[in-house]
């Protein structure tokens, strides 16, 4: 374990990607970021947290542009931290219609995937399903080609992993396809969906990730994906102990799952 002082976690510079944040921006991103606040390389929440950060703040760099500067505690010492600093997501909420009774939410990055695209999404609204589409701002690094998936309600977890001949479910499948289809055509590297939920397993309240590369989406459309054979083993796995978190991977093999690593209370990965 290290810690290093003074790592910039976002400015009012003009970033690598051409955007500039506002003073006012700054502030309120400020004020969303949790103390202390843990971290993954890249923006990618799949991976191990690397560290958290920790004693916040906001100083007025010496050209005059305004900066969150955060101190960090790194758990691996051999881990190499990149010297222009941390990168952050934060959203960019995009006003829709019925936003405020969504219960899918849908975060992507409009610099690495096309808006279009994104809001096919929209039109599956029905009576079960209400999605909003939120475009996500990455600062600080190079963004990543994934698009973020969040079920509020357990019910349409169940329907879209269990339930591979509803036709609702397919319809939403399908698009995705589509989208990962149409993003490939202008970008080497491969679409990932991230499908977040939270749920009680065991004694633990739990956010459970799951990683779903876009060539393996057919593997969702075909078979049926039992969320309490994953619940099962992830209880035999963690008996007693105290979890936040797990990642889990999509497979081509029945049971169609593996799991990447739990994350406990203290925000550090258990690898299996």
């Amino acid at each position: 374990m290290r810690i290093i002082k003074d790592s910039l976690m976002a400015s009012t510079h003009l970033d690598s990607q051409g955007d500039r944040l506002s003073e006012e921006e700054l502030k309120n991103i400020f004020e969303q970021i949790p103390d202390p606040y843990i971290i993954n390389q890249g923006h990618d929440i799949s991976k191990p947290p690397c560290g958290k950060a920790f004693n916040k703040r906001i100083k007025r760099l010496s050209d005059g542009d305004l900066a969150i500067l955060v101190d960090l505690e790194i758990y691996d010492d051999q881990l190499q931290i990149d010297p222009r600093g941390l990168s952050i997501s934060f959203a960019k909420k995009q006003p829709i219609e019925f936003a405020n009774d969504a219960n899918v939410l849908i975060r992507f990055n409009p610099h690495v995937i096309e808006k279009k695209d994104m809001h096919l999404l929209m039109e599956l609204k029905n009576d079960l399903i209400i999605p909003d589409v939120i475009e996500l701002r990455q600062k600080g690094l190079d963004p990543i080609h994934i698009v973020i998936i969040e079920f509020i309600l357990i019910s349409l977890v169940r329907g879209f992993f269990e339930e591979a001949g509803h036709e609702l479910f397919r319809e939403f499948k399908n698009k995705l396809i589509t989208i990962a289809e149409s993003h490939r055509k202008r970008n080497s590297m491969e679409l990932i969906y991230h499908i977040i939920f939270k749920d009680t397993i065991g004694v633990n309240n739990v956010e459970v990730l799951v990683v779903v590369p876009s060539s393996l989406l057919p593997i969702l459309k075909g078979n049926n994906l039992c969320i309490d054979t994953i619940y099962d083993f992830f209880e035999k796995r963690i008996g007693t102990s105290k979890i936040k978190k797990v990642v889990l991977e999509i497979i081509k093999d029945n049971p169609f799952f593996k799991v990447i690593h739990f994350v406990d209370d203290n925000g550090k990965a258990i690898s299996l």
